[in-house]
């Protein structure tokens, strides 16, 4: 019997952390070993793109063997390609892991693959498919069964029964399509021990350029009204000696980002300093960890084991979601924002740890004026990512069920996002969305850091109100039709300043640090703007300067090899008493200075490459 595991991740970078625990369930359960058999080929002998390695079973007696196929595309790959891909396969029982992300596209590659291999079982498990699967299986009549559960055991159970073609008997956590209907045999019991499920990922996982997913729980301590986690009870743990041994393999093999999906990292304190403070003895100076954790869990021996951590090594993403208390409230999640803000604050000023922080827009009771202080407020934390999300009426959620309690409108296909509530309506939302994808190109790039934060000085505005004009701004340039070129948001970003009453031409300058720092390029070519307009005159000493301020940097390393990994730009301000504070709007200090980043050498916390600068004893401007 031939089973193919399979889903749509979101992109190349992302790897499904379950199908990688049903594929080690499943070889365990079975006995699956490393099958010896080449990989099949189209028939115009090219190999799917994505080949995995069979596993397969020595069969007992009156059983078929289990050959397991493991395969993962993007829902970003042609539909026709995925398909052929999967046909060429031939599989008996063909599983699919869906979620919010993936359904749209998996529904219609499932429906195109059934009328190309009719005989083949088609099974859907996750969170998308599991609620309600009853009338999930009546609205789709080329899936077969669906598990509703925790997949390990259950679809282990199912493959079994197909392998022994026993009579059918019920399983928890199936609902399935059978001669006599649609049977839904009710929910399976969670696994109650969650070290009987083995190690997921294997050597071959361990790419250097994909980020791979870990739990050490499962279940939530909070009840949002959002989440499909408010429906299960309580939070499960692995054994501490367990998931040290997981982390020491991820250590080991020198991967670069693990991403803890724990609901609630930190929930249990005394178990998370175990576990940071094993990360922080066992680092390796390249494995990053990424956790979700909430900020009012965090104490004074939390801070004292985090100062002690790698720059870069750990990641922290904090869901603030809004700082209106009647929103949050209403939503089973009141958690006081005051603790939030000095807890990020002091994160932050750490200088290690990298800080990401969420919001969303359009829970119950948040207007969009109220929605703006929010976003303020996070924003003056300064993190170095503000994800601004937009509400999902996920069905089964109850807030869901709150639908019309609240005014919800939402979109009627996957990710069902709202449109609108009693409280914001559709072109306050649009307006954030404008915001939400500056925020993202012009903050959480890193890429304009300093210019930005002096044009709020300078301006003397809020936050929202400076992204709410360069967003008009920019759409009335029509730049938001544009192809992306991150080159050319610094053009977009200067055209904005410049039709400001507050812009001075320091703000060019400015712009050209950002972009030398961020992207290892200059903007302009090697030369200081003169402040009067007079045109530069490049003598010949010039490159002797900056030939001799290179080698005073770095003097065991010859000029030509440091020309090799340096990027340099002229400034004609001090650069690093600028970002010290020491701010000259007015550029009184008419000097030139050479500045200039090593390619080899970047911030594993703000992803900037490393500045350093020298004063220039050289006229550029004729008398």
């Amino acid at each position: 019997m031939n089973v193919v595991l399979t889903t749509l991740n979101s992109r190349y970078t992302h790897m499904s952390l379950s199908l990688r625990y049903l594929r080690a369930a499943l070889e365990r359960r079975f006995n699956l070993h490393a099958a010896a058999t080449a990989e099949s080929a189209f028939a115009d002998g090219s190999q799917p793109a994505l080949p995995a390695p069979v596993l397969t079973n020595l069969a007992g007696p009156g059983e078929a063997p289990l050959n397991l196929r493991l395969l993962e595309f993007t829902i970003n790959q042609p539909h026709e390609h995925i398909l052929r891909t999967l046909f060429e396969t031939q599989p008996d029982v063909l599983c699919f892991s869906v979620y919010i992300w993936n359904v749209e596209a998996t529904l219609k590659l499932a429906a195109s693959l059934k009328k190309v291999l009719p005989e083949t079982i088609i099974l859907f498990g996750g969170p998308e498919s599991a609620y309600d699967s009853e009338a999930y299986l009546e609205h789709h009549d080329f899936i077969d069964v669906i598990v509703t559960g925790e997949g390990e055991e259950i679809l282990g159970a199912y493959l079994e029964r197909k392998l022994k073609k026993t009579a059918a008997h019920a399983i928890s956590g199936l609902t399935e399509r059978t001669a006599a209907g649609i049977l839904n045999h009710g929910k399976a019991p969670l696994i109650s021990d969650l070290d009987r499920i083995p190690f997921p990922y294997k050597a071959e996982d361990f790419g250097a350029s994909r980020m791979l997913y870990y739990e050490a729980s499962r279940g939530c301590p909070y009840r949002c009204a959002y989440c499909l986690s408010s429906r299960e009870p309580g939070v499960r743990t692995f054994s501490m000696d367990r998931v040290k041994e997981d982390l020491a393999r991820f250590i080991k093999a020198e991967v670069m980002q693990v991403k803890f999906v724990d609901r609630t990292f930190n929930v249990d304190s005394d178990r998370t300093r175990e576990i940071f403070k094993f990360l922080i003895e066992n680092d390796n100076g390249i494995t990053g960890f990424h956790f979700e954790i909430t900020a009012a869990l965090l104490g004074e021996q939390d801070f004292e084991l985090l100062e002690k951590a790698r720059p870069g090594q750990f990641q922290f993403e904090i869901g603030v979601q809004s700082t209106c208390e009647e929103a949050m409230t209403a939503v089973m999640r009141p958690l006081p924002f005051g603790k939030t803000s000095e807890v990020c604050r002091r994160l932050k000023a750490l200088g290690n740890i990298h800080l990401h922080l969420d919001l969303i827009a359009g829970l119950p009771f948040e207007t969009y004026e109220r929605f703006l202080k929010s976003f303020d407020e996070v924003f003056d934390l300064r993190p170095h990512a503000l994800q601004l999300g937009f509400l999902k009426l996920i069905p089964g959620s109850p807030l869901s069920e709150q639908a019309d309690q609240f005014g919800y409108v939402r979109e009627s296909h996957p990710p069902y996002e709202v449109l609108g509530n009693a409280h914001m309506n559709f072109e306050q939302l649009t307006s954030l969305k404008r915001i939400e994808a500056l925020v993202d190109l012009f903050y959480n790039s890193g890429g304009f850091s300093v210019t930005l934060e002096a044009a709020l000085e300078k301006s003397g505005q809020r936050p929202s109100a400076f992204f709410l004009g360069f967003s008009e701004f920019i759409k009335s340039q029509g730049y938001d039709q544009q192809a992306y070129r991150s080159e050319a948001h610094y053009g977009h970003l200067e055209a904005f300043l410049q039709a400001q009453s507050w812009y001075m031409p320091v703000f060019k300058t400015l712009l050209d640090y950002d972009c030398l720092v961020a992207l290892a390029k200059r903007r302009i070519t090697a030369r200081a703007v003169d402040p009067q307009g007079r045109e530069p005159d490049e003598p010949p000493e010039l490159k002797a300067a900056i030939h001799e301020a290179l080698r005073a940097s770095d003097p065991d390393v010859p000029v030509k090899t440091l020309l090799k990994r340096i990027r340099y730009q002229i400034f004609d301000i001090d650069m690093t008493a600028w970002l010290e504070g020491r701010r000259d709007f007015d550029r009184a200090d008419h000097g030139l200075w050479l500045g200039w980043v090593d390619t080899a050498r970047r911030s594993a916390v703000s992803e900037h490459y490393d500045y350093a600068q020298a004063r220039l004893e050289v006229t550029l401007w004729k008398s």
